[in-house]
């Protein structure tokens, strides 16, 4: 009898996040592309941290604060981000955990995953996590692609939840 109530309350489970997917629709979400150039040869912040043991490697920080330009070259967010390093002993074989928060006027988009830094240059993807203000509860992905050091290339593709 245990076992039957068990399986019973598994199957009533299962059917509720079945029905909660099948609920949401293209309809309830809207996407949003947008392309954004981060200035790094412009921040404000760009700092290397040696948190672990002495010298590079896990544990140590990459923190930088620049802002990023849209395709008319202004200024249009800013960009908060810290890379944790995981493993490496070099910047040429590190591999470390990015978040990055991008500010812009009418709200804020949060991404965040693994990178390992010498595949910036061919570019990674990134999953989206959050937003705030205009990208409230923004998931998606960023395409993150850096061609030299003074630049970081940005494309995200959202999926925004539209307001009930």
């Amino acid at each position: 009898m245990k076992r039957f109530v068990s399986c019973l309350a598994a199957a009533v489970a299962l059917t509720a996040i079945v029905g909660a997917c099948a609920d949401s629709s293209s309809a309830d979400v809207s996407t949003k592309h947008l392309s954004i150039v981060g200035q790094d040869g412009r921040a404000t912040t760009l700092e290397q941290v040696d948190l672990g043991k002495a010298g590079f490697g896990p544990g140590d920080e990459i923190i930088e604060e620049n802002p990023a330009t849209g395709s008319s070259g202004r200024d249009i967010a800013k960009l908060y981000t810290i890379v944790t390093m995981t493993s490496g002993k070099s910047m040429a074989d590190a591999v470390g955990i990015i978040d990055c928060h991008v500010v812009f006027t009418d709200g804020s988009v949060l991404f965040n995953g693994s990178v390992a830094l010498k595949d910036l240059g061919k570019g990674i993807t990134l999953p989206v996590i959050g937003g705030t203000g205009s990208y409230d509860g923004a998931g998606g992905a960023v395409r993150m692609q850096s061609p030299d050091t003074k630049h970081t290339n940005l494309t995200f593709d959202l999926l925004i939840p539209k307001a009930k």
